[in-house]
């Protein structure tokens, strides 16, 4: 083979290699920044309720506005923090916000950053969002500090919750965790299987973890909800998962329940999928946030 036909076949390899390294970098770049945003007003239903709810601007320490709404339930018994999943918003749980405030419960409803009309432009699957639970912890307790706080997270919304579990202390009378994504790793590598045939999946996976440094501010090891849940541990929790969840196998959420342990429940949706089980099935959805309401300690908490 002459040199001018060695060299031709490295400059093809050189570019396909470029091309794969590129192709994760630029699959990264979509899967963490904000896809869209908007407005989100508050729907009239709650504007007109008695009593009436209110759109509020929250600020997190980190310096970020984020969107939410405060709907105050009659005679309320708790509070729910409600967290949406990716690609999500509060808009979105607006029917979930309903079913629990004719519960008896009072709902505060939040968009995280890099969604809707919050501010931020990088989705780190929940990382940096545990700042933005904080801060809603800080405007329910100012609205409403005798009222047990329970914790509604969706997806995102549960592993951003996760990430929070160190600093909540006893903020938090009770967790609502569906469908928590384990780690980084298992959840890019269930996206891919459902769009890729095997072995390209795996191609795609390591493509992608190769450029991840270049893409997210966070190391890729420490996007793992998974390691934060025995932080619960003692405290009520309920881990919810539809038996056809793709996303968070049911086999990955029954191992939050066995890190946190005897405090932590399982609760398993037949024929569902991922995430809206409250809306997919809501009879199953309320029992279970009932029982763990049942599990809440409802004396004043002590906070920070």
């Amino acid at each position: 083979m002459s040199s001018r036909a060695r060299r031709r076949i490295l400059i093809v390899l050189a570019a396909l290699v470029a091309a794969w390294l590129g192709s994760g970098f630029v699959v990264d770049v979509l899967l963490t920044r904000r896809s869209k945003s908007f407005a989100e007003p508050l729907p009239a239903e709650f504007v007109t309720a008695d009593p009436p709810g209110k759109a509020l601007r929250l600020r997190t320490s980190d310096g970020l506005a984020l969107g939410a709404w405060w709907i105050p339930a009659r005679d309320a018994h708790c509070v729910a923090l409600v967290l949406h999943g990716n690609d999500g918003s509060r808009s979105g749980s607006a029917g979930l916000a309903r079913m629990l405030r004719d519960e008896g419960t009072s709902v505060f409803a939040l968009t995280l950053r890099a969604h809707g009309d919050s501010e931020g432009e990088q989705n780190d699957l929940g990382y940096s969002a545990r700042l933005d639970v904080l801060a809603a912890l800080d405007a329910i307790e100012a609205r409403a500090p005798e009222l047990p706080i329970v914790l509604v997270g969706r997806s995102l919304g549960a592993a951003a919750a996760l990430y929070a579990a160190e600093d909540t202390q006893e903020r938090v009378g009770g967790w609502l965790l569906e469908a928590p994504y384990k780690d980084l790793e298992c959840a890019v590598r269930a996206r891919l299987s459902m769009f890729l045939p095997l072995g390209l999946d795996e191609v795609a996976w390591t493509t992608m973890r190769l450029s991840a440094p270049f893409v997210l501010d966070p190391p890729a090891d420490a996007l793992a909800p998974i390691e934060h849940a025995a932080t619960l541990s003692g405290r009520p929790v309920l881990v919810l998962s539809g038996d056809h969840d793709r996303h968070a196998p049911v086999e990955e959420t029954r191992e939050f329940v066995e890190r946190i342990g005897a405090s932590a429940e399982l609760v398993t949706f037949t024929g569902r999928a991922h995430v809206e089980l409250a809306h997919s099935d809501p009879e199953r959805f309320l029992a279970a946030y009932r029982s763990l309401l049942a599990r809440i300690d409802r004396s004043p908490s002590k906070r920070r």
